[in-house]
């Protein structure tokens, strides 16, 4: 499938480059300074990639992503940041709250895929990785001091279900379970 040549994000560097008076005013005209240019630069980035018709090429090659309908194309000329892609029907990219992190979505909200996309001019980067529906989550253990002699722990497993958000757009938990191992102190003592 050839996948066609859209619109593609700017290039921060390459503009930062080609204009660099327009970085110089940038910085001294925004209220924040510099770091407060750089912010907005970012934040910029994140709105332009999202209506872009790319993804990252770094990560690009995982099949999942085939899988899923994600067909990508050539890298993006001049760009190799990013590579043009299509997406299956009513699939999107939604920026987070954080200017460098976006996900995509499918059809029914949920998220199939997560990247990354750092759009300062003098540190750009990008990656993209596949969202498997359901993950593990195990949290440590912890140990107390039974009754009797005995070693107490405690373990909790929990199955997180990336494609049902709960109204902050947080993972759900799927499962939930604890485990509980005895373990009679004395066992361990020497012998004889």
């Amino acid at each position: 499938m050839t996948v066609p040549k859209g619109r593609k994000p700017i290039n921060t560097a390459q503009m930062a480059q080609d204009h660099p008076e327009s970085v110089l005013v940038g910085a001294m005209g925004n209220p924040g300074g510099v770091s407060g240019f750089i912010e907005s630069m970012e934040a910029t980035a994140q709105v332009d990639a999202c209506h872009s018709d790319t993804l990252p090429n770094q990560g690009s090659n995982d099949p999942a992503f085939a899988k899923m309908g994600i067909v990508f194309g050539d890298v993006v000329e001049g760009d190799s940041l990013f590579r043009h892609c299509t997406m299956p029907v009513g699939w999107k990219k939604v920026p987070t709250s954080h200017s460098m992190h976006n996900n995509v979505v499918d059809n029914k909200g949920r998220i199939r895929a997560k990247y990354f996309y750092k759009g300062a001019f003098y540190d750009r980067s990008a990656h993209i990785h596949a969202c498997r529906r359901f993950g593990l989550i195990e949290t440590s253990e912890e140990q107390e001091r039974g009754e009797y002699d005995t070693e107490i722990r405690h373990s909790f497993v929990q199955i997180i279900d990336n494609g049902n958000l709960d109204e902050n757009g947080k993972s759900t938990v799927a499962f939930e379970t604890q485990h509980i191992e005895y373990k009679r102190l004395d066992d361990q003592l020497p012998k004889g």
